[in-house]
């Protein structure tokens, strides 16, 4: 399997209205494009090119019972940092392929209505930490390389906070009540 990189943007509203920011990745040169519109609950299941249909059904789920995730959110994307992660991500896939599998997905998604709330509005004080979220899994047929994973993913972790721009690990918080 050779590692693929998906890029699912979703934007709200009006199609014609997401093409400045549709625009900037396709002057990449994406090798493949799927364009759909979905309604909101029906994004987990269109969007990642269906990933979800694989990963979130008892089938997808059996190929690589044995799964490890690690989080964190970043302010923004430091480049030596994501450069390296992206050259590991291939490795281990290349290395354990057929035995494990190593996906990541990364979300930006617009912040305005959590940030309008005022910080001590909701339980949840902090406004600021919520610009890119990023998630690692390693899926593996059995657990034989399980810690071998998890020190992977914890050093991978331990990088993304280190360049997050925060001072420690911050999670994903969406609580917006509009």
């Amino acid at each position: 399997m050779k590692p693929t990189i998906n890029v699912s943007l979703v934007y709200s509203g009006p199609a014609n209205d997401a093409q400045p920011f549709v625009s900037i990745f396709e002057s990449l040169g994406p090798v493949w494009r799927d364009e759909k519109v979905a309604n909101w609950d029906a994004l987990p299941w269109s969007t990642y090119n269906g990933l979800n249909n694989i990963l979130c059904t008892p089938q997808g789920w059996a190929r690589f019972p044995i799964k490890n995730f690690y989080a964190a959110n970043v302010k923004s994307y430091h480049k030596p940092t994501m450069r390296s992660f992206f050259d590991g991500w291939k490795e281990m896939n290349e290395r354990y392929d057929g035995q494990a599998m190593f996906s990541v997905m990364f979300e930006t998604f617009p912040q305005q209505a959590v940030r309008a709330k005022g910080n001590n509005a909701t339980a949840y004080p902090w406004r600021e930490g919520s610009d890119h979220f990023l998630m690692m899994e390693a899926g593996s047929k059995d657990d034989a390389n399980e810690a071998i994973f998890d020190v992977y993913l914890s050093r991978q972790q331990d990088a993304w906070i280190q360049t997050s721009g925060h001072r420690r690990l911050q999670q994903y918080i969406n609580i917006a009540m509009v």
